[in-house]
């Protein structure tokens, strides 16, 4: 009789439904329970990329309570400054020395990568001329090939790159021949990753069309946040 209503419909639904329901409250308490961690493990994330980008430190030798300390102590966040241009908002960071002294600024890019969104930042000296560095928070390129964006050998190559307005109207060149070294696309050019050319045609693409953006972002930044900002 027993076997007989387990081969019911009946059965066979609440069973499911039973199963169902406590696997799914099994993992609605494990994501309760892991949320802290996670938050805390993705806010330290970022804290790192950021110390690295500005050179406040050695990110391979510091310890998490460093990097934490380093972040709070000489990078300022301003994730409300708007674009006069498009009206977007924008997250912009701010470094400074152990004397306060400016180090440089930070700005969210952002764009599509050959296969989904890329999300990073480009710092670059206080007056928007030469790049500081780059780092990339976030993307799903092909691991061995447009996922190599973010070794530290190949982001170093951008480092000291001019940023300064350009006759021709693009900033950085990612790619392509390299140029003459009396050539004035020589301090703008970086090589390309071999294999991931779909990857660094959008970062090209992406890149040249924010980088406009800093020299506007800076004007709203000391407009509005200056008296935030100490230096």
């Amino acid at each position: 009789m027993m076997a007989q209503a387990k081969k019911s419909p009946t059965y066979v639904l609440l069973y499911a439904a039973v199963v169902s329901t406590l696997f799914t409250a099994g993992i609605m308490a494990l994501h309760a329970a892991t949320r802290d961690i996670v938050e805390r493990n993705e806010r330290l994330f970022e804290q790192k990329a950021i110390v690295e980008l500005f050179g406040l430190g050695d990110v391979e030798t510091l310890s998490d309570t460093e990097i934490v300390e380093l972040y709070e102590n000489r990078a300022y966040l301003f994730d409300d400054v708007v674009d006069p241009e498009t009206g977007q908002s924008h997250k912009v960071y701010v470094a400074v020395d152990e004397k306060n002294h400016l180090i440089g600024y930070a700005f969210s890019v952002s764009g599509t990568g050959f296969w989904a969104r890329i999300d990073g930042y480009m710092a670059v000296t206080p007056d928007l001329n030469k790049v500081m560095g780059i780092t990339f928070l976030q993307h799903q390129e092909t691991p061995g090939l447009g996922g190599r964006i973010t070794e530290r050998t190949w982001r170093q190559k951008f480092v000291g790159l001019n940023v300064s307005p350009n006759p021709d109207g693009q900033f950085i060149y990612i790619g392509g021949q390299a140029p003459q070294a009396d050539s004035p696309r020589a301090s703008r050019h970086v090589d390309a990753i071999s294999g991931a050319t779909g990857t660094i045609t959008a970062l090209d693409r992406f890149l040249n069309e924010q980088i406009p953006m800093f020299r506007r972002l800076e004007e709203e930044l000391l407009s509005k946040h200056v008296t935030k900002i100490p230096f």
